[in-house]
């Protein structure tokens, strides 16, 4: 029996061309009416039992598949993190697909991120520019994948090899819904096949830019007052020092003369008394 349907494991099919071309093989004439039978039922046997096996593929419990799945979230997350747009489209299967919703009313993160409401992204090429374009407009913020607390995802383990992670995200001054995405397990590393984005709310970064400029403006004032408080009090404390000895100097010069008109009165005195 050749014939496999649709969903038929890649290996089970094997197994069935192989005991095809093994029952139609030259060799088989040595085996008795008996014997065939044996064999065959023998061989299709062993091929439904593991067409079962490779069909159970959730064999796994729920906590060890999540366990070597986590690390990848978590590996993504700090990729965002560090703005490894690069990293971060790698992350994803070569197939994998990106949908992004921006909410009508956002129509400033719109501008900013000169999106429209929705936008898709495939292939690692437009993924990375993708999450390039999103760090470079709400920077390296990644609010998301936490162990608890509002921004801890939910999971749900499809089988042994998928699990779909949905839960609150934020980048930035943006935040939202990640309402899909798709892990699948190659080989010893987890990717993501496909996401569903929503952003739903953004707080412009205009005030808080305007207030940290302000801020920074006075410190620069500050700053300047500091040295011109400092410089004037140096001038000042020289000047002042000037004067000080200036106001000595003809006080002791004023000392000086009148002492010596008080003698010479004092002796003019003393010739009129001789007289």
């Amino acid at each position: 029996h050749t014939h496999t349907h649709t969903h038929t494991h890649p290996r089970i099919t094997q197994i069935h061309c192989h005991i095809f071309h093994t029952l139609s093989s030259p060799e088989m004439g040595a085996f008795s009416r008996l014997q065939l039978p044996a064999l065959v039922a023998t061989l299709c046997i062993l091929s439904g039992c593991l067409s079962l096996a490779a069909a159970d593929q959730h064999s796994l419990p729920d906590e060890a598949v999540l366990a070597s799945q986590s690390y990848w979230s978590s590996h993504f997350a700090e990729l965002l993190r560090k703005g490894d747009a690069s990293g971060c489209s790698k992350v994803y299967t070569d197939d994998a697909s990106l949908y992004l919703s921006v909410k009508p009313d956002l129509s400033e993160l719109q501008k900013a991120g000169s999106w429209k409401e929705t936008q898709v992204a495939r292939g690692h090429q437009e993924l990375e520019s993708f999450w390039g374009h999103l760090v470079e407009v709400l920077g390296k913020s990644y609010e998301g994948d936490a162990n608890e607390g509002a921004f801890a995802p939910r999971k749900f383990v499809v089988n042994d090899d998928t699990v779909i992670v949905s839960g609150k995200v934020a980048f930035g001054a943006a935040s939202g819904e990640r309402r899909s995405q798709t892990w699948t397990r190659e080989g010893s590393e987890w990717k993501i096949s496909n996401e569903m984005l929503d952003l739903e709310d953004y707080q412009p970064p205009k005030k808080e830019a305007e207030a940290a400029a302000a801020v920074k403006e006075a410190g620069k004032i500050a700053e300047e007052a500091v040295k011109v408080e400092e410089a004037s009090g140096g001038s000042v404390a020289k000047e002042a020092e000037a004067i000080g000895k200036g106001l000595l100097g003809g006080l002791g010069k004023e000392a000086k003369e009148i002492s010596s008109e008080v003698k010479k009165e004092e002796k003019a005195k003393e010739e009129k008394k001789k007289e």
